[in-house]
């Protein structure tokens, strides 16, 4: 496999992040409108997702070369409120549009200057993305609830 089949795996890896990044977002804002003992127990799913992308993201901008600064959503002690909801939203969304700008200027880069771009790069984000998506689509230690037909 050439390193423009390898390039384009990871800018289809990248974009699959970001559309999940925005149905993180998307998914709390709905959340906000439910009744307080369900914000509260998906507020305290979805808040781990944010800071994992959110580590995620500093992680390939600090591997591009950028040294981001994205501030940490600041929620209420409880965190069962509509507005951390909002907040959370907020921030997936910001973490998505870091994402998209990482990757426009990767696929600016590539063609024109990819010699000037590390050689591991590629290898680097893969990783990173590859942990990511392996642990948003097989959550571990949970099963599948089934009923007892014994």
């Amino acid at each position: 496999m050439d390193s423009g089949d390898t390039d384009r795996q990871v800018f289809r890896q990248i974009e699959r992040a970001i559309a999940r990044l925005l149905s993180f977002a998307l998914l709390a804002q709905r959340i906000a409108a439910l009744p307080r003992p369900l914000r509260f127990a998906l507020f305290w799913i979805l808040r781990p997702a944010h800071s994992i992308a959110h580590d995620l993201v500093l992680d390939i901008a600090a591997d591009c070369g950028f040294w981001e600064q994205l501030p940490e959503a600041r929620f209420s002690p409880s965190g069962d409120s509509a507005a951390d909801m909002m907040r959370l939203a907020a921030g997936f969304d910001i973490l998505a549009q870091t994402l998209q700008c990482l990757l426009s200027w990767l696929i600016c880069q590539t063609p024109q200057a990819s010699a000037k771009l590390p050689e591991y790069l590629f290898d680097r984000i893969a990783e990173r993305l590859g942990c990511f998506v392996t642990a948003a689509v097989v959550p571990t230690g949970l099963s599948v609830p089934a009923p007892d037909t014994s």
